[in-house]
């Protein structure tokens, strides 16, 4: 899911605009960065907004052209970032707006206004937009401590190990944003001693499961569903990818010779990894365009096509695989490779896991013990994606994320 976040905070400096690809991972949100945009407000607007807060005196009528002044800035940004990030396509945008008020009585929030009106950034992306969180938060009594208020009346705010958690991979998100912009070196959270993982087994597809996707996408191909959407899933699938290493695949970094991939820019930084057979030819029938760097070019602009939102909820209902992300097909390889017998060192290269397999000489892969070991798991997903396998349940204990 494409999402953009804004904000203006009450020091009204700027709209602060966060693009990210979410996507849920059993029970994590996995979040990857996209862009980032800082927006002063003109000066014309700044004014306005400082006459608003208080102390100062203002007028509904002045209260209403701020409310629509601060939406259309907002939509501005809004409409900039869903293009730079994204290509034009953007499935959520969610906007705090401008706080212009806190109403705080003792140690309790009863009340807070934000100003920009949302539906300008509505009409304008075409995206669902999400706003007034605050005043929600407010409403639902999140800002209230443990404390009776009346005879049937109590608040309690839960924390523990899973909040802790979860501002762990969000914090360490920002950081790992900040080094592939080079303003940090390191992400501090990395030495963290913090259980990432919650102990949570993770969902992957049987064979019989990935014949039914298989099924699922031919059918759906023949339907006239975008080529690119059915390769890219069927991509997923024979590669391990996550979801933006296989749409955005760039041509100049798949070696057809030796058989392998160097990407550029993965959740591990730069990564390279062996690619089964039937991922290389998957990657070698599609058609070359001259204008675009890209394996899956988006059908306008200058990005990668990012249209299998569309095609992905359908194929998992014809194959009646509710809640299969595609996330899951990455650890359906990883458990194929583990119960076909490969070696945790082998399935780690095949996924691009920051172990020594993944960085071996990149000039000997064809070489590589990692790339026959790629062939065998992907031709058995292949195979099952096909509707050609043999299925056999694989084994289900010891495979947790």
């Amino acid at each position: 899911m494409r999402v953009i976040g804004m904000i203006s905070g009450t020091s009204f400096d700027a709209i602060e605009a966060v693009a990210a690809e979410l996507e849920l991972d059993g029970q994590t949100l996995v979040a990857d960065l996209r862009g980032h945009v800082s927006a002063e407000f003109p000066p014309e607007l700044h004014a306005a907004i400082g006459a608003s807060l208080p102390p100062a005196e203002t007028t509904i009528e002045a209260v209403c052209r701020l409310d629509t002044g601060l939406g259309q800035r907002f939509t501005e940004v809004a409409a900039g970032l869903t293009e730079t990030a994204f290509g034009g396509e953007v499935d959520v945008i969610c906007s705090h707006g401008q706080t212009v008020y806190h109403w705080v009585e003792g140690a309790h929030a009863l009340g807070t206004l934000q100003l920009g009106q949302p539906a300008f950034i509505a009409e304008r992306t075409g995206a669902t937009v999400v706003a007034d969180v605050r005043a929600r938060d407010v409403a639902a009594g999140k800002t209230a401590k443990d404390e009776k208020g009346g005879p049937r009346s109590r608040v309690i705010v839960r924390g523990g190990a899973g909040a802790a958690r979860k501002v762990v991979r969000d914090l360490s998100a920002v950081f790992t944003f900040a080094q592939r912009q080079e303003v940090l070196k390191e992400n501090p959270c990395a030495h963290a001693a913090v259980n990432k993982v919650d102990n949570k087994r993770r969902r992957y597809l049987t064979l019989e499961e990935i014949q039914r996707l298989g099924k699922a996408l031919r059918t759906l191909e023949a339907r006239g569903a975008n080529p690119k959407a059915v390769n890219i899933a069927r991509l997923w699938a024979l590669s391990g990818f996550r979801r933006n290493e296989a749409a955005g695949l760039l041509r100049s970094e798949v070696d057809f010779a030796r058989g392998g991939v160097r990407l550029n820019d993965s959740k591990e930084g730069e990564s390279i990894r062996p690619l089964g057979t039937a991922a290389l030819e998957l990657l070698r029938s599609m058609p070359a365009n001259s204008k675009s760097p890209y394996f899956f070019p988006a059908e306008r602009g200058d990005k990668f096509y990012v249209g299998t939102k569309r095609i992905w909820p359908e194929a998992i209902k014809l194959a009646e695989l509710p809640g299969v992300t595609p996330h899951t097909l990455r650890h359906t390889l990883g458990s194929t490779a583990v119960s076909s017998g490969e070696s945790l060192k082998m399935t780690g290269a095949i996924l691009g896991h920051s172990t020594s397999a993944a960085t071996e000489v990149y000039a000997h892969l064809q070489h590589h013990p990692g790339k026959r070991a790629a062939d065998r798991v992907v031709g058995v997903i292949s195979a099952a994606l096909d509707g050609k396998a043999n299925v056999m349940p694989l084994r289900r204990s010891g495979n947790r994320g």
